[in-house]
């Protein structure tokens, strides 16, 4: 995996073709600042921006997509993300319950110079 790079407030889709047959899979996307990664937390509840899908692309060949949005209302959301650098990953749960972190790298989160949608 590589790093990633995205604007805060922004929708955004993040493609993901991971080496593995994803049919029946949990994609869960993570990213927490770098000092939380060694921290317990089962839940992920210092996650700044969390997402997961099952229905993906095309499952035997490893293809998804993530998506995060600049909606307030969502815990997908990129609006409170302070700009700066942090840590993320991508993890499947397979369908016997299997867990795999498949990827990690570091995501910085730029600030947007319009922030009204009207």
């Amino acid at each position: 995996m590589s790093n990633l790079q995205f604007y805060r407030n922004n929708d955004i889709v993040i493609p993901v073709d991971l080496p593995v047959d994803i049919t029946g899979a949990t994609v869960l996307f993570t990213i927490k600042n770098t000092s939380d990664i060694d921290t317990a937390d089962p839940t992920d509840s210092l996650a700044l921006c969390k997402a997961s899908t099952t229905s993906h692309i095309d499952p035997v060949n490893g293809k998804t997509t993530i998506t995060l949005t600049g909606s307030v209302a969502s815990p997908l959301n990129t609006t409170d993300i302070t700009p700066g650098e942090y840590s993320w990953d991508i993890t499947t749960k397979d369908a016997s319950g299997n867990i795999l972190t498949r990827g990690i790298g570091l995501v910085d989160v730029l600030e947007t110079v319009t922030q009204r949608t009207t």
